[in-house]
């Protein structure tokens, strides 16, 4: 072989792998997103008890630094994740229905936007939310209500 196929082998080698540097605007967006999808996609496998920023750094394609650069630990992370996934299903629902009380326009609203889910993604996010409150407790060394965030009606 000799030293121009050589090289334009290494070229066309080097097309392949991934570049190197700063990733493009683009990228860093999709970057978030896959973060998100691979913490809730191993949340659906293995709950939030189980997920570790190591599993969730190889199941994304990501280091751990770029996971914390993103989110200050895991509780944040998984309120990331609730907020991204109640965004989800509630784009595009109607705005608060008219109805006599504010309690019962945000039952409607809430059960309208649920109505998307399926079962096992409404039991998951309510063991995010449970996580997230427990952890709330632990967190500032109390484990009275007032610690923890409202809770949220998913049933």
């Amino acid at each position: 072989m000799n030293d121009s196929s050589t090289c334009a082998l290494a070229r066309a080698a080097s097309a392949l792998l991934p570049c190197r540097g700063r990733p493009r605007a683009q990228e860093v967006a999709q970057l978030g997103e896959r973060i998100l999808d691979a913490a809730w996609s191993l949340l659906l496998e293995i709950g939030p008890e189980a997920l570790t920023l190591d599993k969730l750094a190889s199941a994304a394609r990501a280091s751990k630094q770029t996971i914390y650069a993103r989110h200050d630990g895991k509780r944040a992370l998984l309120m990331a994740v609730l907020e991204r996934r109640v965004d989800m299903r509630t784009e595009g629902l109607d705005v608060l229905p008219d109805l006599p009380t504010p309690h019962a326009a945000f039952a409607t609203f809430l059960a309208q936007s649920m109505a998307g889910f399926n079962q096992p993604e409404k039991l998951m996010l309510d063991r995010v939310i449970d996580w997230i409150d427990t952890q709330g407790a632990v967190d500032t060394g109390s484990d009275n209500e007032s610690a923890r965030p409202t809770r949220l009606a998913l049933t």
